[in-house]
This record gives C-alpha cells, sequence and structure tokens, in this order.
C-alpha cells in the first residue's frame, strides 16, 4: 500500500484554487504488472484521479469505467459530454463538472458524494423543461455537503435564482465561492439567514453587476471575509456594496480585481471617485490590485488611509498623466510595510523619462522585497510609423493576389492528403479498439511510445546542442553592456521578454534600470526588479 502512494500517476500542478493534473502512469502500470497482489493493491491507485482531458485519449470502454469509478476520488469531466452518471463514483473529494451537459446526471452524482471538499460546476444551457431544470438545479444547490471547502458556480443563469445563494445554506465549512457569468442574482428577504456563509474567507465574483443586483447584498453574510474579487465595471453597486463591507466584514484585508486586463478590453470602469469609495470599505487594507485610468489625488488619498498596513500595491493604469509617477513616489515614501510594488500601463505608451519621478524622494518601505514597472516605450513618429503601415499593407496585398493560384492548388492537395489520413486513422482505430477486458487495452492505456527514451538517447542530445549552436543568434553588443553593467552593480538578469519586441533604446533602460538599483543600495530586502518585461535579480552572494 505504501507502495503506491510512491507510484501515484498524477503530479498537481499550481494553478489556482482547483487541482489540476499531469498523468504520468508508467511506473504504476510496470507495478500492477508484477502478480495478481500487486494489481488487487495498486489498482485503486490507478483510479484515484480521473481527468477526461487527459485519460479520454486512451479510449477507456464505458464499462470499464463503471466498473472502476469506486475507486475514484477526483472527477474531471472538462469536455461537454453526456455520458451517463458513474454510479458507484460515491466516494468523491474533488468534482469538476465543466464539460457536463446532463443536468440530472451533474444532481445525482452532488448528492450522492456527501463528502465533497471542492465542487466546481459550469451549468451548460439546456433544452430541459424550465419546471423540471429548476428542480433537479435545486436538488444540487440544497445538497448537505457539510465537508464542502471550495464551491465554483459558474453560467447559472435567470431561473429561480433569485434564491440563489441563498440555498447554500448547508455549506457550514465553505471558505472559498467563486461565482462567475451567471445572471438573475437578485436582492431577497433575509430574514432567518443568520450568517449562512460563517467560515467563507475568499469571494469571487466574475459576473456583471447589472443582471446580478443581490450580489452586493451577498457579502452582509460573509463576516469572517478576508479576500475579495470583483469586476470594477461601471455599472458597480459601489455604495451598496462598500455599506455592506463597512459594517459586515470587519476582517477584510484584500480588494482585488477578477481580471485585470478584461476591464481594460471592455473600456468602462469605475470612476476614481468610486475606487475611492470602496477603497475607503476596508479598515486594515493590506493587498490592492485594481484596474484605474490614472493614480489620481482622489485615488492617492484613499490608499494613503491605508499606508500603515499596505503590504502588496499593484495597480494596472491605462493613462499616462505625470501624476501616476509623483503620486506612486508618494505612496513609496509613506508605506513602511509595502513588500511588493507594481505599477504596469496596459498601452504600454509611458515615457521613461517621465518615469524618473518615482524616483525623485527616498522610499521608506524598507521591508520592499519585489518591484514591478511595466509599460514604458519610446515616443515614436505617429505619422512616419503610419507611412511605414500602409506601404506595409500594400506589400502585403500584392504578394496575395500573385499567390492566390498558387494557395489554391496547395489547399486541394492538401485536402486530398487529409481525407486519406483520416480514413486510414479510422481504420486502425477500428482494429485496434480495445474491449472491456483491462487486460486487452493496457499496453494501449499505459504506452509511453518511447518519447522519453527517444529524448534521453546521446544521438539526439548530441545533434539537439549542434543545432542549437549553428542557429543560435548573434551575441547582442547592448544587451553584453546590459550585463556587464548590472554585474558591476552586484545584479544579474534573470529572464528576458522572447514575444514583445524591445521598447526602450539602451540608454532609456540604464537610467531607469539605474536609478531602480540605486534605490535598491537603500533598501535591504529587495532582491527582484522587473522592468519592461526583463526580470533582474540580485546576485547570489550580494547582500
Amino acid at each position: 500500500m505504501r507502495l503506491g502512494i510512491f507510484l501515484m500517476p498524477w503530479v498537481r500542478t499550481k494553478d489556482g484554487i482547483f487541482l489540476h493534473y499531469e498523468f504520468r502512469p508508467t511506473a504504476l502500470a510496470t507495478a500492477i504488472r508484477i502478480n495478481k497482489i500487486w494489481r488487487d493493491t495498486l489498482t485503486p491507485f490507478l483510479w484515484m484521479v480521473f481527468d477526461d482531458t487527459e485519460m479520454n485519449r486512451f479510449n477507456i470502454p464505458q464499462a470499464t469505467l463503471n466498473a472502476n469509478s469506486r475507486y475514484f476520488r477526483s472527477l474531471k469531466i472538462g469536455k461537454p459530454t453526456t455520458i451517463a452518471v458513474p454510479y458507484q463514483a460515491t466516494q468523491l473529494r474533488h468534482l469538476d463538472m465543466s464539460g457536463w451537459i446532463n443536468i440530472l446526471h451533474s444532481s445525482q452524482l452532488i448528492r450522492a458524494n456527501p463528502h465533497l471538499t471542492e465542487l466546481k460546476w459550469v451549468i451548460a444551457s439546456t433544452n430541459m423543461d424550465q419546471a423540471a431544470f429548476s428542480a433537479h438545479l435545486l436538488s444540487a444547490l440544497t445538497a448537505p455537503l457539510e465537508n464542502l471547502q471550495t464551491l465554483s458556480i459558474e453560467q447559472l443563469q435567470a431561473c429561480n435564482t433569485h434564491y440563489f445563494p441563498w440555498l447554500l445554506t448547508g455549506l457550514p465549512s465553505l471558505k472559498y465561492l467563486t461565482i462567475r457569468n451567471c445572471s438573475g442574482i437578485e436582492r431577497c428577504d433575509t430574514t432567518g439567514f443568520d450568517e449562512p456563509f460563517p467560515n467563507l474567507t475568499v469571494l469571487r465574483l466574475g459576473c456583471d453587476w447589472y443582471t446580478n443586483p443581490g450580489l452586493a447584498q451577498l457579502v452582509r453574510f460573509c463576516p469572517n471575509l478576508e479576500r475579495l474579487f470583483l469586476n470594477p465595471s461601471a455599472d458597480c453597486l459601489v455604495t451598496e456594496l462598500s455599506k455592506n463591507l463597512r459594517q459586515c466584514c470587519p476582517k477584510l484585508i484584500s480588494i482585488e480585481c477578477q481580471d485585470p486586463y478584461e476591464a481594460f478590453q471592455v473600456g468602462v470602469m469605475m470612476t476614481s471617485g468610486e475606487y475611492a469609495e470602496l477603497i475607503g470599505a476596508t479598515k486594515e487594507l493590506r493587498h490592492l490590485e485594481m484596474p484605474i485610468a490614472d493614480l489620481d489625488t482622489e485615488i492617492f488619498q484613499a490608499m494613503m488611509e491605508h499606508s500603515a498596513t499596505l503590504e502588496t500595491l499593484d495597480l494596472y493604469i491605462c493613462g499616462n498623466a505625470d501624476e501616476n509617477f509623483s503620486n506612486a513616489n508618494r505612496l513609496l515614501m509613506q508605506c513602511p510595510r509595502l513588500k511588493y510594488f507594481a505599477l504596469r500601463n496596459y498601452l504600454l505608451e509611458w515615457n521613461p523619462e517621465a518615469g524618473l519621478a518615482l524616483f525623485a524622494c527616498p522610499w521608506q518601505c524598507r521591508h520592499l522585497e519585489a518591484i514591478v514597472l511595466d509599460g514604458f516605450a519610446t515616443l515614436f513618429d505617429a505619422e512616419e510609423n503610419s507611412d511605414e503601415g500602409e506601404s506595409l499593407r500594400e506589400a502585403e496585398n500584392g504578394e496575395r493576389e500573385d499567390n492566390e493560384e498558387v494557395e489554391h492548388e496547395v489547399e486541394v492537395g492538401e485536402q486530398e492528403e487529409e481525407s486519406a489520413s483520416e480514413l486510414y486513422a479510422i481504420k486502425t482505430a477500428e482494429e485496434d479498439y480495445p474491449s472491456d477486458d483491462p487486460d486487452n487495452y493496457s499496453d494501449g492505456y499505459f504506452d509511453d511510445n518511447g518519447i522519453k527514451e527517444q529524448l534521453g538517447s546521446k544521438v539526439l542530445n548530441t545533434l539537439c546542442d549542434a543545432l542549437v549552436q549553428q542557429f543560435a543568434p548573434p551575441e547582442d553588443p547592448e544587451m553584453q553592456e546590459l550585463q556587464a553593467y548590472l554585474a558591476k552593480e552586484g545584479w544579474e538578469m534573470d529572464t528576458a521578454p522572447t514575444r514583445r519586441v524591445e521598447s526602450l533604446t539602451l540608454p532609456q533602460k540604464q537610467a531607469l534600470l539605474g536609478a531602480c538599483l540605486k534605490r535598491a543600495a537603500t533598501l535591504p530586502k529587495l532582491r527582484t526588479i522587473y522592468l519592461n518585461g526583463f526580470k533582474y535579480i540580485k546576485s547570489s552572494g550580494v547582500r
């Protein structure tokens, strides 16, 4: 039994609060083949986690899945499907139904697993009768899941949802709640709902406020709320939300945007006054992450109310006002507990010379460990860029017309080849399709295709090294000069962007970087600097 723990075929990756796995069954599969005792003992470990996005490629028969579903502890259905519920799966701890369409099966599976600790449910649209749909939905939402700690519900549309999320009162252990892309959540009479979420500490609201007026009321029943993620759109009920946070969430220490870049793409965000009101709704704000137009005086003053407690400050800015840097400098002067500071420009339009105002006065944040400055670019001549762009477009159009006939002939040939390949693949699949007996499909199920052996071969590695040397780009003199400058200051480049064109000249970069390094010399804990996508770290051995 202990051996099975060390041969687990899944590796957990760090991606959010839900479980994500990578399937590596080779070692466990080899051990299972040794004898019957090993097979009976280790088989449950093979089926402990089922993720259809990884395991469907093995064409495992439905009968085999049903027979082994009693071993499931974590089940993820990530692709749209209408397969029948594995009725023997009654010991689940983690359930992710991102792709399950049949709401009847979803409801049955939830109610059959009272020991769930994590549940993610994307409620897809259905042609089912509205009354029947509501009945199954309510049956699932009212399931007594006393051990559930993490719940994510997405795409819940108007269907008796004016009672949601008040129906979730049977979840006394709930700590993390995510509500995303839902609509129709209304205010309701909460008489009798005395703190339905007593242990909730993290709340993520990724919905439109206009279609969900009840969301602002929800925080009133989260007395231990510590982190709030929200959508800072213009329709946010800021006044009501701020009032409820002040009155009912005394432990709130973090306000963060659900998706900062999406907020910029939508283009209509809260005003500076609304941001200031929201920031002022907490007593001791420690973490703030928000997309704003500019760091103006109103927002700056609201942040200064928490200067004694702020530890992380992450601002996404779409404007280029000079006060962004002067006010940021004032924050760094007066936030002694700050550990992480980030200032980003979404449009990459900051003047690097204006950015030097960030270093005008000494910083007093001696606990600062990392700083991020992103969005500086050299100001180009707009008319010149426009002319060059027009010439490129004309050249592309001419080339496209010249090659139309050739492309058509190539497409016809490719279609014929694809048809032949598909036919061969179908025939091969029919010949090799496994039966219900695990012994008959185990070779294909556990086959690693020799990939590891190929990658580990000495011949292949020698060939790869030769190719790297042959096609490696020539040394960049500017990069060499920059690295020499860093080494002299006791720093080194850790990461360089690979997909973004450099937007600063070497003198501009050195001016900004020099200001950062000069300031870092006065901050003993600052060891990481991000500047326009480049990551710089203090050299090992340098204190």
